[in-house]
């Protein structure tokens, strides 16, 4: 959001359920980008927004942390312009011979690393990797493109990066 806000004259809006979050975000931003940068601390399930108020909406690591991702999408979807985008950044299971070498690395080395590090990246090593398998093992890749086209976007596109452990899910929205 900041390189955007530097390059351009756009308003941002970004959305938090953490309060801490939208903190550091305020300490970082602060006397920048001419009070084009909104902060609001909300759920992404109950979006605090009206209908199509967005040209586009991005959102990174949010699926796994919600309730009811049909329910989720169908509520940002709402608060997208007819035309407009909504992208997503997710980690990912991947697949192939790249699959082992992400089970080493969720399964051993940010376990391990995180407590190199301290007791709070500890627990966050030991979570992720089951985090993100459960995630798709309820959520296959189809089913979540299908969610997204289901929620009302056309085009829906997907990019696999860092060897298949990230995904960025785009599509645009219909009508």
């Amino acid at each position: 959001a900041f390189d955007l806000l530097s390059r351009t004259d756009a308003v941002i809006t970004g959305a938090d359920i953490t309060r801490p979050m939208l903190l550091q975000t305020k300490a970082r931003s602060a006397g920048r980008f001419d009070g084009r940068l909104r902060l609001v601390e909300c759920s992404a399930e109950t979006p605090p927004f009206a209908n199509e108020s967005f040209d586009a909406i991005t959102f990174a690591y949010l699926l796994r942390y919600v309730s009811d991702v049909r329910a989720t999408l169908g509520g940002l979807a709402r608060l997208v312009k007819p035309g407009g985008t909504m992208a997503s950044l997710d980690f990912a299971v991947p697949n192939g011979i790249s699959y082992p070498l992400w089970r080493i690395y969720t399964g051993a080395v940010l376990p391990v690393g995180g407590r190199l590090f301290s007791r709070d990246w500890r627990d966050v090593g030991a979570f992720l990797g089951p985090s993100i398998r459960d995630f798709y093992r309820r959520w296959p890749e189809a089913r979540l493109l299908g969610a997204w086209r289901d929620a009302g976007f056309a085009d829906v596109r997907r990019r696999r990066l860092s060897l298949g452990g990230a995904i960025v899910i785009w599509g645009t929205k219909s009508g």
